[in-house]
C-alpha cells in the first residue's frame, strides 16, 4: 500500500490591482515629433564648397583601420590645412574602409566585406590615395 500524499495548500488570493492608464501614455507617444534622419545633416552643403569635407567610415574591429585612418589624415592636413574630417558619423560597416566627400557624396576608395586579416587594406598606399583625393578636387 502506497502512502498517501498530503495535499497542497491553496495559494492565498493576491490583493486586487489598480487599473493602469494605459491609453495616456500612447497618446503622448504619437505626439512627439521624428528627429530628421542622419544623413540628411550630413549632405547638408557647406557655406563654402572649395573646402575639402571627407567622411570615413571604418571598421572597429581591427586597430589597423584606425592606423590607416590617422595615416591618411596626417598626410591629408599637410597638404590642406583646414580639412574638415569626420570618423564614423553613423555606426560602420563590418570590415568596411570608406573615404567619401560629404557633400557631393563622391567616394574616393571604398573596400567592403573585406575578411580577416584585412591584406587589401594592409597593402593600401595611403599616399596614393590622399594623391586619388587631392587630383579629384
Amino acid at each position: 500500500m502506497a502512502p498517501k500524499r498530503k495535499a497542497k495548500p491553496e495559494a492565498k488570493a493576491s490583493p486586487a490591482k489598480k487599473a493602469k492608464p494605459a491609453k495616456a501614455a500612447k497618446a503622448t507617444k504619437t505626439t512627439k515629433a521624428k528627429p530628421a534622419p542622419k544623413a540628411e545633416k550630413e549632405q547638408a552643403p557647406s557655406s563654402d564648397d572649395s573646402e575639402l569635407t571627407l567622411v570615413v567610415e571604418h571598421c572597429k574591429q581591427c586597430q589597423c583601420f584606425k592606423r590607416r585612418t590617422a595615416e591618411l589624415e596626417q598626410i591629408l592636413r599637410e597638404q590642406v590645412p583646414d580639412l574638415d574630417w569626420t570618423v564614423n558619423p553613423e555606426k560602420p560597416r563590418r570590415g568596411c574602409f570608406e573615404v567619401r566627400d560629404a557633400n557631393s557624396g563622391k567616394k574616393y576608395i571604398t573596400l567592403l566585406d573585406m575578411p580577416r586579416p584585412f591584406s587589401k587594406l594592409k597593402e593600401l598606399d595611403m599616399d596614393d590615395v590622399a594623391e586619388k583625393i587631392l587630383t579629384a578636387q
